[in-house]
């Protein structure tokens, strides 16, 4: 079959559509070897820069982009009619110990960020979970009842079954939520076990049986019955397609780092290229070989990560990084020689001589990491590290990075370029190739953040014990990590400009989930605005490609709640948008809409509550940001008398709110910005926000030494007075509508009431008066 692109580096992509067009292929490849189960997608979001199983995990840093990702996936893979089995659930977030590590996680960590990718798989309509080998606070995954029967089948709503990973399981846990063991061996779910538990068994089996029937797998055609499967996994089933759709999918996951303006690769100025590195000849490694410390698992190569997940591929099929590079050079009219790689070619020179002759240098440098394994460090592999700095010395200096997650780049300042792929499978050496030479604009952006020094990462737990104690604080979301490059950074060979930002607020709908708050229920899904409604804001922003290059850029937007429980960070991914490949000059409006439930922030004694307020950011990464757009769930002041009601409602629905178009690069943690308030934004800090009080009290005023009594006295009397002259105009009133009624039929009563003009539903009524209300789509409330 095809070996894929990693689900890292198709996270890189930060695109839904490609990574469902991709989910579907490898769904018809499945469908093709006669299986109807994909163990997967991983969906863990990474805790550990050094994590062994990184590059496996589609969430990558970030719950929000997981939650996207995963809901994406399982779509595409189930279209084919094969199975999703959501994994590892839960807090798999490292290796090391993996059997016995024991990971200590809170309410409010596990809610906010660990969980939404799983709960998106869960909306999705994924069939299957697998739960993970460790402990969950105490208790192996396995064998939880609160993590798999409570949160997985009760809060979330679960509907399909959980097996366990492969000799995970423990005891006979069918009343804590297992209701499958895998590889069906154990002694905990053999018949003489499973009847004392015949309740349990049926729920079981009936959540087998529904994930079947829910898929129709009863009505597909029969096919292998593992372990008799070997003629039907080793079938060829790779197709041009899936060939070309690998290869658009590697190159859109590209992500450029850095550029002093030597790439693309212009021939009138490079004559001859250096290609220096292990990396940029590695073959593909055999799914035999193993790897001692690892025993019993596949090793890996530079394409596809080492363990289960490995994939071998076709040795034909896999292009190196040089033989591509080559290629495309050849055709330029662009020499290329080599030096320090793996193997001896006809291009093959001293480390010396390749100094001498090249205009331009590209070390390819890597990392391998296996499943069962945390890496030892953040640093590449075969000392390519101390061969990137000397060379960048000496002459202009490309540097690719084949790697499964983070790495440490200490000589980021020395080289004229920088570029990542995230175990991009088969067709690593034709995406390079492609983003080298200008064939393509690089438009990927890191889904994880590149950590300056090791110390602004978590590292792996050595003990019995993994404690989450940094809470929510991982990643960019920690204002004490310092990033070499930021989460969502990515380059272009083209620039754009984002014009201002047009918001619109539903504040009724806002307000009444603020009024429902807290409430243990989640308010929606993560990862998506439900297609009934409940759209509290929106935002429209143009973007312009202003280069001379085709290209694409990722919106995103980041929340602040200024009013949230304290450890909250200060910016979390809440939307993005990938635009299409826009030419020079073109535009495309790019538009989002938040939910209640990217508002929300959970706290274990309350459960989820709807913020009132928030600071939304846009930009084109985590520390690249417009000025901020302060949002309440308030209604607006009113206008001033001398605007007109419809003229006022008009200003509120369609006055840009932010101050800039311009970006702010952000040198500082997200914290330490100062947030200015745009003009039509309501106040930011909550200590800014109107207190709502008494009345001051009016001092009174003395009575007059004369007279005043007199009026004092006949205060009573003029009070029934106003009373019963009132009274009797109120008795005439009625009398004249009696007499009008009976006159009237209730025919003629209906015609009176069709003449009156309805609301439209989108703020304005026939007779061409603005409704009040600020959203064109409020929508009825259900349940939550």
């Amino acid at each position: 079959s095809v070996v894929w692109p990693s689900p890292l580096a198709a996270a890189s992509t930060w695109d839904e559509d490609v990574l469902e067009q991709q989910a579907v292929a490898m769904g018809r490849e499945f469908r093709s070897k006669d299986a109807n189960v994909i163990l997967g997608p991983a969906v863990n979001v990474h805790r550990l820069a050094r994590g062994g199983r990184n590059f496996e995990y589609l969430s990558g840093e970030d719950p929000y982009l997981g939650a996207v990702l995963a809901h994406a996936f399982v779509r595409g893979v189930q279209s084919q009619g094969v199975m999703a089995v959501v994994k590892h659930f839960a807090f798999n977030e490292q290796e090391t110990g993996r059997s016995w590590v024991d990971s200590e996680v809170d309410d409010r960590t596990a809610w906010e960020l660990y969980y939404p990718p799983f709960e998106a798989a869960v909306d999705a309509g994924a069939g299957a979970f697998m739960c993970a080998y460790n402990r969950v606070n105490g208790t192996h995954a396995c064998s939880n009842g609160p993590l798999l029967q409570r949160d997985l089948k009760e809060k979330m709503g679960f509907r399909g079954f959980v097996m366990s990973d492969w000799g995970a399981t423990h005891s006979t846990a069918m009343a804590e939520g297992l209701d499958m063991d895998q590889p069906g061996f154990d002694w905990w779910y053999h018949f003489n076990h499973v009847r004392k538990h015949m309740k349990d068994f049926n729920n079981s089996a009936v959540r087998v049986l529904a994930a079947m029937y829910r898929l129709r797998l009863d009505q597909q055609q029969p096919g292998c019955t593992p372990p008799m499967c070997f003629q039907s996994q080793s079938k060829n089933v790779t197709t041009d397609p899936h060939v070309v759709l690998a290869r658009n999918v590697a190159t859109s996951a590209v992500v450029l780092l850095k550029n002093s303006g030597v790439l693309p690769i212009d021939a009138g100025r490079v004559k001859t290229i250096g290609v220096l590195g292990k990396a940029a000849d590695a073959n593909v490694v055999e799914f035999n070989t193993r790897v001692p410390r690892a025993p019993g698992l596949p090793k890996g190569d530079y394409y596809s990560g080492g363990g289960s997940g490995h994939v071998q591929g076709i040795d034909n099929m896999t292009t190196t990084t040089l033989d591509a590079i080559s290629a495309r050079a050849e055709a330029a009219g662009i020499e290329v020689i080599s030096a320090n790689t793996s193997f001896e070619h006809n291009s093959s020179r001293t480390q010396e001589e390749v100094l001498q002759e090249a205009d331009l240098l590209i070390v390819v440098g890597g990392a391998l990491t296996v499943e069962s394994l945390d890496r030892d460090n953040l640093s590449l592999e075969h000392e390519a590290d101390s061969l990137i700095k000397s060379v960048a010395a000496l002459k202009p200096t490309v540097v690719l990075t084949m790697i499964p997650g983070a790495i440490l780049t200490p000589w980021r300042d020395d080289v004229s370029a920088i570029a990542t792929l995230f175990y991009g499978g088969q067709e690593t050496g034709h995406a390079w190739a492609s983003v080298l030479f200008g064939d393509v604009s690089p438009g990927g952006k890191l889904p994880i953040m590149m950590p300056e020094t090791e110390a602004d990462a978590i590292e792996p737990s050595k003990g019995r014990v993994a404690n989450y104690t940094e809470g929510l604080a991982t990643s960019y979301r920690n204002p004490d990590f310092q990033a070499a490059f930021p989460f969502g950074h990515g380059l272009s060979y083209t620039t754009f400009s984002m014009g201002q930002a047009q918001v619109r607020v539903d504040h009724g709908t806002w307000l009444e989930h603020v009024r429902l708050s807290p409430d243990p229920r989640p308010p929606g899904r993560p990862g998506r605005v439900s297609a009934a409604g409940d759209v509290l804001v929106s935002v429209e922003l143009s973007v312009t490609n202003t280069g001379l290059r085709h290209g694409t850029e990722v919106i995103q937007a980041y929340l602040e709640f200024p009013e949230a429980p304290p450890e909250t960070p200060k910016l979390q991914l809440r939307g993005f948008r990938k635009t299409k490949v826009l030419a020079a000059g073109e535009q495309e409006v790019v538009r989002l809409k938040f939910g209640p439930r990217d508002f929300a922030t959970y706290t274990p004694s309350e459960g989820w509550r709807v913020q009132n307020h928030a600071v939304l950011r846009l930009g084109t990464s985590s520390r690249r940001l417009m000025d901020p757009i302060a949002l309440t769930a308030k209604q607006p002041p009113p206008a001033p008398a001398t605007t007109t009601p419809k003229a006022a409602v008009v200003a509120v629905l369609e006055a840009p709110v932010t101050k800039s178009p311009h970006l702010q690069p952000v040198a500082s943690p997200p914290h330490a910005l100062p947030v200015t308030s745009p003009p039509h934004a309501q106040p930011v800090s909550p200590t800014a926000m109107p207190v709502a009080g008494p009345p001051p009290v009016k001092k009174p005023v003395p009575p007059s030494e004369a007279n005043n009594w007199i009026l004092w006295l006949l205060q009573p009397l003029l009070f029934l007075l106003v009373i019963f002259i009132a009274w009797c105009c109120s008795r005439g009133a009625e009398r004249d509508d009696d007499e009008e009624l009976q006159e009237k039929s209730l025919p003629s009563i209906l015609m009176d009431a069709e003449e009156l003009k309805p609301w439209d539903g989108v703020g304005n009524s026939e007779d061409g008066v603005t409704s009040p209300l600020v959203s064109s789509t409020a929508p009825i409330l259900g349940p939550l």
